[in-house]
């Protein structure tokens, strides 16, 4: 931290590191050197340390106390720490998505900072990033082991770090990502959960099982798999796109879902001990029933999968229908407010909308809006988000309401949704 001198305004700086004696060892040393700022170690060992910054950096904190927090990525999930400014990443993921993640702490949507500072390593030689090599591993990985299911984006690949995996290569790689949003979901420095998948004492497939199928290029629509199980459970491989990487979804037995590669693996090898699967013939299980509380899962589901923003567009279109529905008095358009609500619903028997696309269109009507309200704004310092739109300031018109019925895109069969997906039946009765 020696030489970086932080603006006057900027009381609270986030640090990230993947090694917490090096956070042990900058706390020892600014605690020695700095008498006017206080610095937190906040690592998933130390509850009271994690609740300290927690407390003190979220939206709104009242102290203005000089403060910063030395995290390990057990703060970069699902924690908001945006009362912070600034932020210092120590070390250099070797996994794109870590470093949004981090980012993410920061950049929230009730942000109330007009920016926030990013200060990236810049190592030596010695410790440069052009003889890492885990990028490459990670993206062998990905590509081999579940059959591009996370694919990293090729072209942000070839541009910048094919050959030079320098610090401003990273940076730039980084900055194209975010700004054309390819979903990188899932992609983690946490690979060895999918290598634990083919390898390793708790392994699911054996090396020669998976060598034989990896480069197999035989089309199958849909591979459905019936296996007799504890508790009812179910997985799916979802078809990637030009628009969108293949995505994995496991529903446990509780009905609740999970995206995440370590989630899903650990559930499976409870679910799939290796030396008591036992495979059900389709003629052995009652398939439309089943099929159909898959779909329905499948449905309920659905919506996590997207990112954040698309989450956020679906529910502001689905709010803005209803208070439209209820104000006009075309009888028309409330018929057709009734048939957009509807596809909303996670109920429907005959026709799925596909999710992902309807957000797309909703995006197209939102972000125009959305922009207007950014340039009337008189508030400097207010951060327009989507969260900010609502009935009074996005206009629903008739046209509007036919376009989005028109150019609504769905998917009517399991086979157009989903690749592969293991469904786990509970043992009959005895």
């Amino acid at each position: 931290m020696q030489g970086f001198k932080p603006e006057s305004e900027t009381n609270k700086i986030l640090a990230f590191d993947s090694t917490v004696i090096t956070l042990d060892y900058l706390n020892k040393l600014i605690t020695d050197k700095q008498s006017k700022v206080r610095s937190i170690v906040a690592a998933g060992h130390n509850k009271t340390n994690r609740n300290q910054v927690m407390e003190n950096f979220a939206l709104g904190a009242a102290t203005d106390e000089k403060l910063i927090a030395l995290c390990s990525d057990a703060m970069s999930e699902g924690i908001n720490l945006q009362d912070a400014s600034c932020l210092v990443l120590l070390d250099m993921p070797s996994v794109l998505r870590i470093i949004e993640q981090r980012i993410g702490r920061l950049e929230r949507m009730d942000c109330e900072h007009e920016q926030i500072t990013v200060l990236w390593p810049d190592d030596s030689e010695a410790f440069s990033l052009k003889g890492d090599k885990r990028m490459i591993d990670t993206l062998m990985v990905t590509e081999n082991l579940i059959g591009n299911n996370v694919e990293i984006p090729k072209t942000i690949y070839e541009k910048y770090l094919k050959d030079d995996f320098n610090t401003q290569n990273i940076i730039n790689a980084f900055n194209e990502y975010t700004a054309t949003e390819h979903e990188w979901d899932g992609v983690k420095d946490s690979t060895q959960y999918l290598y634990s998948l083919i390898e390793g004492p708790g392994a699911l497939i054996d090396h020669e099982t998976y060598e034989m199928y990896k480069d197999v290029d035989a089309t199958v629509k849909t591979a459905i798999s019936f296996v007799e199980s504890d508790s009812n459970w179910c997985f799916f491989a979802f078809r990637g796109s030009t628009t969108r990487s293949p995505k994995w979804l496991l529903i446990d037995e509780k009905g609740k879902g999970h995206t995440d590669f370590s989630e899903i693996t650990n559930k499976l090898k409870v679910y799939l001990v290796k030396d008591n699967i036992i495979q059900r013939k389709w003629n052995e299980v009652d398939t439309t029933s089943e099929m159909t509380k898959i779909i329905q899962k499948l449905r309920r589901e659905e919506k996590n999968l997207l990112p954040w923003k698309k989450k956020r567009a679906l529910e502001k279109g689905e709010t803005i229908l209803k208070k439209y529905q209820n104000t006009t008095v075309i009888h028309a358009d409330k018929e057709k407010c009734e048939k957009l609500i509807n596809l909303f619903k996670s109920n429907a028997e005959e026709e799925y909308v596909d999710l992902d696309h309807f957000a797309d269109l909703w995006l197209t009507i939102l972000i125009p809006e959305l922009d207007k309200l950014k340039a009337m704004q008189t508030r400097r310092r207010k951060i327009y988000t989507l969260r900010d739109l609502n009935f009074s300031n996005v206009k629903i018109t008739p046209e509007r309401l036919d376009w989005l019925l028109e150019n609504c895109q769905f998917s009517s069969t399991l086979d157009e949704m989903v690749s592969a997906c293991i469904i786990g039946i509970s043992k009959p009765k005895t």
